[in-house]
This record gives C-alpha cells, sequence and structure tokens, in this order.
C-alpha cells in the first residue's frame, strides 16, 4: 500500500490508542480526500488517537468514529505493527449512522 510521507506522532499520554500506536500515516488517496473534503488534518488526527468508537472493517481494516457535533468523522484505518495508517476519511451524517 503507498504511503504518503506525512505522518504525526502520537504523545506518550494521548488517548487509548498511545500505548500501541506510535505513528499516523496517512495514503495518498487520504491526503487528497483531506483537501477534496476540506477536512482538518488536526481533527483526523484526534479522531485516530481517541475514537469513541472501533468496529471491523473489511480487510481487516477497522473504523474509527469521533462525534464532532452535528456529525461523525470516520476514519478507515489499517492498523499496523506500531502505525496507524489512514486509507480514507470523510464525514458521516449521525442520522445515517444511527439507522
Amino acid at each position: 500500500m503507498p504511503k504518503a510521507a506525512v505522518n504525526a506522532s502520537i504523545p506518550p499520554a494521548a488517548g487509548a490508542n498511545a500505548a500501541r500506536y506510535v505513528t499516523i500515516i496517512y495514503t495518498k488517496h487520504a491526503l487528497e480526500m483531506l483537501a477534496q473534503r476540506k477536512l482538518k488534518k488536526e481533527l483526523a488526527d484526534e479522531c485516530a488517537k481517541n475514537p469513541d468508537k472501533i468496529l471491523p472493517a473489511r480487510e481487516d481494516k477497522k473504523i474509527y468514529l469521533k462525534n464532532f457535533g452535528k456529525n461523525y468523522l470516520k476514519l478507515i484505518i489499517s492498523e499496523e505493527e506500531k502505525q496507524l495508517v489512514v486509507v480514507t476519511l470523510y464525514w458521516l451524517a449521525k442520522k445515517r449512522s444511527e439507522k
């Protein structure tokens, strides 16, 4: 899987995932989606570090959800050794997610 050079370190005391994962890496596609969907990388980092929910997804990936008021931010993540690899991300309406 091609990975972009952009990554964020997780501080030692941050969130439930901090003990297991050291860096967050964004694929080229995820970086393109950040720009296209006008999402702030800081929000994506917060979702990866401190998700409200983690659900199983296809192909050994996981769905990370974080409540940001009216909507959830949804990240599709591949958990690899000491890294979280963000594959894609988008807003998910709460009404849609509660069905």
